[in-house]
């Protein structure tokens, strides 16, 4: 691979050091010791309480820069680490290593906190913030051939969401017989635009896993006083379905200044308004737990009549 030099504003937070450098790496082991430094792969490190402010995902973005650093050539960041980059949504933490296409000719070979897969390098790929990352379709179909079916679908959901079109997912699709290329044509054939969130493309998976009937997504319903948009709808049924996630209540993206209070009152009449439009039955809640689990699921949209 080539040489590269690093010249993102990062590249100072971080610490080089030869480990066969006596002098250097003696103070630098002071350091580590001492809780100023941690060392992240060989001969990298980085200042604890940088570390310490970082959420799970920035922390992997920066293990790799360090990864990135230590190579000191190119690397192209894939599968969830690249979905990490790109601010995909995943399932639970996110990887503890850093995930890269490598060449065949290189075989897939893994050391220190690095995981490389055995395929072509793309032909093309994006920069984030310096460091080389698969095209956000690339990204999807390389975390569908790999990573749970609920996964892969949140990410592909995402994907499309930012306008990616379709084809572009058929487009990365590898040779029929290629490891993880039928679950790659599920995800891609199953994913939305429509999914407004994260759990709700969970919660899709766990309705079809479940046996149900797929839903209309964002369906909205008009009344005197505007448009309401809700997160899934059985015409056939009569019943609404929402996931009712804490973030609608805590998070003050959603609150849009307004006090808790306010948002639960908002939140009965919006309630009230949709059980006034016509055809509309039953609306069935749910949180993340529920989400995530089919049987579950699947056993509170029956008992609203949904077959």
């Amino acid at each position: 691979m080539d040489e590269i030099t690093i010249t993102a504003p990062w590249r100072d937070a971080f610490t080089l050091v030869r480990e066969d450098a006596a002098g250097d790496y003696e103070r630098i082991r002071g350091l580590v010791r001492d809780g100023a430094l941690l060392r992240l792969v060989q001969g990298v490190y980085y200042p604890a309480r940088l570390w310490e402010a970082e959420n799970p995902r920035e922390r992997h973005r920066t293990l790799a820069r360090a990864v990135t650093l230590l190579r000191g050539r190119r690397l192209v960041m894939s599968h969830r680490t690249a979905a990490v980059l790109w601010g995909l949504p995943l399932l639970g933490e996110p990887p503890a290593d850093v995930h890269v296409v490598a060449h065949r000719a290189n075989g897939g070979r893994s050391d220190d906190r690095l995981v490389r897969h055995c395929l072509d390098i793309p032909e093309k790929t994006a920069e984030i913030d310096g460091l080389e990352v698969t095209l956000l379709e690339r990204t999807a179909i390389d975390v569908a051939r790999t990573s749970r079916f609920a996964e892969a679908v949140m990410v592909a959901d995402a994907v499309l969401a930012r306008g990616v079109p379709r084809s572009a997912f058929v487009g990365e699709l590898p040779p029929p017989g290629s490891r993880g290329v039928k679950r790659a044509r599920d995800v891609v054939d199953f994913a939305a635009a429509e999914a407004g969130s994260p759990m709700e493309s969970l919660s899709r998976v766990s309705i079809h896993e479940a046996g149900l009937p797929a839903a209309l997504l964002q369906q909205e319903f008009h009344d005197e006083q505007g448009v309401l948009a809700v997160d899934f709808w059985w015409p056939r049924f009569g019943v609404i379905g929402e996931f009712d996630g804490k973030v609608k209540y805590l998070d003050e993206r959603y609150r849009a200044g307004r006090t808790l209070e306010q948002v639960l009152l908002d939140e009965k009449w919006r309630e009230v308004r949709l059980r006034r439009q016509p055809g509309v039955r039953a609306i069935a809640r749910w949180d993340a737990a529920i989400a995530a689990s089919p049987p579950r699921l699947g056993r509170l949209l029956r008992s609203y009549g949904i077959r």
